[in-house]
């Protein structure tokens, strides 16, 4: 049987970038910097990281985009205790993924796994819907996104097995 390359979770090497980085988790804690969804109870600025693509012709060197969106919530929940933010929740929002864009551009040579990968920060924040209120008009939540694209180099053949 040919080996077969598992390629690497990116969002999860995204996740493990920014819950390492003291500067974010101040301000961030970091359960709740994630790959899941939106937090039970929103009571402070929380991020999910999504993958966004994958390119590469070669399954040892692959290029994975990520999307990092970082969600903020009302005034009144921001600046409530124990940890008030007195900000305005869209600069708050914007300020912090703008943070994680650095953090990851920033990043090289960056063990994970079976690989290892460098940073590249695309764009944003200041892309996608600024403001997202599927959740009522009173629970609105600030939203700002950025992408980010590694390079990832697979160092060895994992086996697809989980356990």
């Amino acid at each position: 049987m040919t080996p077969k390359v598992r390629i690497p979770f990116a969002p999860g090497a995204v996740r493990e970038a920014l819950q390492d980085d003291g500067d974010l988790t101040e301000h961030v804690p970091a359960s709740l910097i994630t790959t899941r969804d939106f937090p039970e109870n929103i009571v402070r600025p929380f991020i999910i990281i999504r993958g966004a693509g994958n390119r590469g012709d070669d399954p040892m060197l692959r290029k994975p985009f990520v999307q990092i969106d970082v969600f903020a919530p009302p005034p009144a929940i921001l600046q409530a205790e124990p940890f008030p933010i007195a900000a305005d929740p869209e600069e708050v929002a914007w300020d912090l993924a703008g943070l994680c864009g650095e953090i990851i551009g920033h990043t090289t040579a960056r063990l994970f796994r079976n690989c290892s990968w460098n940073g590249r920060w695309v764009d944003g924040p200041g892309i996608g819907p600024q403001i997202d209120k599927s959740r009522s008009e009173n629970m609105p939540l600030y939203r700002q996104t950025v992408r980010v694209e590694l390079t990832v180099t697979v160092r060895e053949h994992p086996t697809f097995r989980w356990a």
